[in-house]
């Protein structure tokens, strides 16, 4: 089976990227398998890592419930779903979706109690997979970047970088209204501070702005994904 890993930052193109890709015969997409506010697995594997929406895994680093996630998606350790399967998938889904996506984020970076329908959601979840028939997979992800060397060694997918430029992409975020909310919340203060230093950046101050924060987010991401574009045979 032929598997192709497409990675980016929030409205950078991935999307369509990841159709275009799997358009091909025989091929299907699995979009965004790691998304906390559309998969309940997604959200249960990061809340246990503790790492915010975005997670940093290194060569070294063990996280099997995560890694799970990664290989189901790619076909790579997957089995025929039960009735039973099928169902906890169904249920955990709208049971996720009926949860504000704040309170979603709020509950990942460990700043609030989980509502009781996110803690149903969670014990329910199950991972995202494709079907049986499938003779490639594309699997597209925008919350992976921190994490994509170490979803290539796990599951060593054929890798495509994805990147916009940042301006755009804070551009299209502004325009989205999604700094209503702090855009630095999804990142975890460690990873953020390792992060400014790895790129020779400030620690983003409780005082920046909106604009300001998602300026440093996008970036930050962006460095990142050019690390791993400069990588042989990532394209």
């Amino acid at each position: 089976m032929t598997r192709v890993f497409v990675v980016g930052m929030p409205r950078s193109g991935t999307t369509w990227v990841g159709r275009i890709l799997a358009a091909a015969l025989g091929t299907k997409l699995v979009d965004e398998p790691d998304n906390h506010f559309v998969s309940p697995y997604a959200y249960r594997v990061k809340r246990r890592l503790a790492q915010g929406s975005y997670p940093r895994l290194g060569a070294d680093d063990e996280a099997p419930g995560y890694g799970a996630l990664w290989t189901r998606a790619f076909a790579l350790d997957n089995e025929e779903p039960s009735l039973a399967t099928r169902a906890r998938r169904r249920v955990s889904r709208n049971l996720l979706q009926r949860t504000a996506p704040v309170h979603v984020t709020r509950a990942l970076a460990g700043r609030e109690q989980p509502r009781r329908a996110l803690q149903v959601a969670e014990y329910l979840a199950v991972p995202e997979q494709p079907d049986d028939d499938t003779h490639a997979v594309v699997v597209k992800s925008v919350y992976g970047v921190l994490a994509a060397e170490w979803i290539d060694a796990l599951c060593t997918p054929y890798v495509v970088v994805v990147l916009r430029n940042p301006l755009n992409v804070v551009s299209s975020w502004v325009e989205l209204e999604w700094l209503v909310d702090d855009p630095l919340e999804p990142l975890a203060p460690r990873i953020q501070t390792e992060l400014a230093a790895r790129y020779g950046a400030p620690d983003p101050a409780p005082g920046w702005s909106p604009l300001e924060r998602a300026a440093w987010l996008a970036g930050a991401l962006t460095s990142v994904l050019a690390e791993l574009d400069d990588v042989p045979g990532r394209r």
